[in-house]
């Protein structure tokens, strides 16, 4: 959100290339020689959502009710178990109103409240951005090798954010890591 200058125009896709050219990524000179498929584009890495995704005559899916970090990819899934849980609520009662469709609107806002905690918990682990990354990354690895729970909830990620026990979403956690 704070960068200057994001990777737009003609020079984005050299810019991209020479990303690449970190210690971060093995072989890293071959990433930044390679050839692209196609057009550039960039995302800025935040979370965005609204606490009311149904008022009066609408009722807001995907992107347009609030998107998760794009770090942790989950922007399909999030539209696709978006859509299915509205037409589920939409098919159970004949009246569309605010209350009607709240099933939607609770489970939405849990489901993105424990996918925002994984990605915080994932951009700590990773370490983007941080002057002293390498030192932190290491720091929470360790802290993580002696406490695996307090990592628990990076595989949300990938499996899911109802594969985890509610536990592994406190809040302490994040502080906890974030101290280490």
């Amino acid at each position: 959100m704070d960068d200057p200058e994001p990777l737009t125009g003609p020079q984005s896709i050299p810019d991209f290339l020479d990303a690449y050219r970190t210690p971060i990524f093995p072989d890293s000179d071959r990433l930044a020689e390679s050839t692209p498929a196609g057009p550039c584009a960039a995302f800025s890495m935040c979370d965005s959502w609204t606490d009311t995704p149904v008022v009066d005559g609408a009722a807001l899916i995907g992107d347009a009710a609030g998107w998760s970090n794009p770090l942790t990819a989950q922007g399909l899934s999030i539209g696709l178990r978006d859509a299915r849980m509205l037409a589920e609520a939409l098919l159970n009662d004949t009246t569309w109103n605010p209350e009607t469709l709240s099933s939607y609107a609770r489970e939405r806002a849990e489901r993105m409240r424990r996918l925002r905690f994984s990605t915080a918990l994932t951009d700590l682990v990773s370490g983007f951005g941080m002057v002293d990354r390498t030192a932190r990354r290491s720091r929470i690895l360790a802290a993580l090798a002696e406490r695996p729970e307090l990592g628990s909830a990076l595989a949300a990620v990938h499996s899911g954010p109802w594969s985890i026990p509610e536990d592994a979403f406190a809040s302490d956690i994040l502080m906890t890591l974030a101290l280490a």
